[in-house]
């Protein structure tokens, strides 16, 4: 095994080399988008004319190292991770159960639910501008939200309720709890 003599005189022809590819390769990497053919005819300079040679520079795609020159359809969307996957989907019923998300205090104040109140007076000012026939409003009103809505109990299974008027809090299937004047939270 013989060594060779490090000679710096035999590397010089291929920095040289390399920094023309370097400056020529900066000079059209610019806008490369627009220049990709001229890239690969640079890389085609330096690589020989094999038929593997050939066969490679067909296959040549382009990488670009900056991402503000990447066109948006060459663009990779990554896979979302499973902890991503799990914080985007929604609460199911035992969750929300336990979050207590759908309960609402016991300490809310009447001023509170003031604003909602006007919130909803334009909400049915607007339902009710859509037409002025009366059935077809009726028919409105029986799917309306009444989130915000002054309510009385007029009749009640409970006749401590009866009388009771407030701002709907939170609205259900077959419940209204409304916040009374003084403050009280009630189930209807």
């Amino acid at each position: 095994m013989s060594k060779r003599a490090f000679n710096g005189a035999n590397i010089l022809p291929v920095i040289i080399q390399a920094e023309n590819l370097y400056t020529s390769l900066l000079r059209k990497t610019d806008n490369a988008l627009q220049n990709e053919g001229e890239v690969k005819a640079v890389v085609s300079e330096l690589i020989s004319t094999r038929s593997s040679a050939d066969k490679s520079l067909k296959n040549m795609k382009a990488v670009f190292l900056d991402a503000a020159n990447v066109p948006a359809d060459k663009l990779h969307k990554r896979k979302k991770t499973k902890r991503q996957q799990l914080r985007d989907r929604p609460l199911n019923a035992r969750e929300r159960r336990t979050l207590k998300v759908y309960e609402v205090p016991r300490d809310v104040r009447y001023e509170w639910f003031i604003p909602l109140h006007d919130l909803w007076q334009g909400y049915m000012k607007d339902l009710y501008g859509q037409g002025p026939d009366i059935q077809q409003f009726a028919q409105k009103l029986l799917k309306a939200d009444f989130h915000g809505s002054i309510l009385t109990v007029t009749r009640s299974t409970n006749p401590s309720y009866v009388g009771s008027t407030g701002i709907v809090v939170q609205e259900t299937l077959n419940l209204f709890k409304i916040v009374t004047k003084d403050n009280r939270l009630k189930r209807k």
